[in-house]
């Protein structure tokens, strides 16, 4: 029986140790996301990668995980996290979570994810290639894993200073600013203009209305777009990359 554990974590860690060295740097952030964090969380990752078209398998599979184990409970903001993470499995476009998908929308007992599930099955068409099965990601080995590699990180915040950021040519399209800017770094400087769709009568969204700009010294520039006039929240329209970037407004 010991032995049998002993393979067990082994096989574990080395499906984490897998993860961790094919997920590039922004991939590596996502799962860290989706494994560590709550509903909420969850539902802003799932939305970002959505957004940015963000496909890698290695992150795909994770929010697959995560959608298996969370999509049978209850609570609003738990609901919309697995709606969520259903439309971003379903627009990415790798028919390999068709299966995970109609399990979802045929046994789901909240009609939010049973329908954006069922949607998203509609986006994929098919099953195709070798599907994901349910377990294969250790979530929860993966949540002891990163709280051995960082004790302090429960106890106290951790101090930014020293940090390693990823370089803007990573950030991508449809990000959220607080995200960009958690990966990238502080820019150097930022500046803001509104556009002419703030004078259309008919964009009742309120959508493009405003750009942000953040501005990184010898990278170039981040440009956001804010949502809606509803909501604060900003996303990545367009990445710049210019070496010769003052970091000047």
């Amino acid at each position: 029986m010991k032995a049998f554990f002993s393979c067990l974590l082994a096989a574990q860690l080395l499906l984490i140790s897998s993860l961790a060295g094919a997920a590039s740097t922004v991939g590596q952030h996502y799962i860290d996301r989706i494994v560590n964090g709550g509903p909420s969380t969850v539902r802003d990752a799932a939305r970002s990668i959505q957004k940015s078209g963000f496909s890698e398998t290695e992150v795909l599979d994770v929010l697959a995980e995560r959608l298996v184990q969370d999509y049978q409970k209850s609570g609003k903001t738990q609901v919309d996290a697995s709606a969520w993470v259903a439309i971003a499995l379903g627009d990415s476009g790798n028919k390999r979570y068709y299966q995970v998908l109609s399990e979802v929308a045929n046994t789901a007992i909240e009609s939010k994810v049973a329908k954006h599930a069922k949607g998203a099955l509609k986006k994929l068409k098919s099953a195709e290639g070798d599907q994901y099965i349910a377990g294969s990601v250790a979530l929860q080995a993966l949540r002891d894993t990163n709280a051995a590699a960082n004790p302090a990180q429960a106890a106290a915040p951790v101090a930014q200073s020293g940090r390693n950021y990823v370089p803007i040519s990573q950030i991508q399209v449809g990000m959220s600013q607080a995200e960009a800017n958690d990966l990238a770094g502080p820019p150097t400087a930022t500046t803001s203009h509104i556009t002419g769709k703030a004078f259309q009568p008919f964009n009742f969204k309120g959508k493009d209305t405003a750009r942000s700009y953040s501005l990184y010294k010898g990278q170039g520039r981040i440009v956001f777009s804010n949502e809606s006039a509803y909501n604060s929240t900003w996303r990545v329209r367009e990445v710049i990359i210019d070496p010769s970037e003052t970091g000047y407004p």
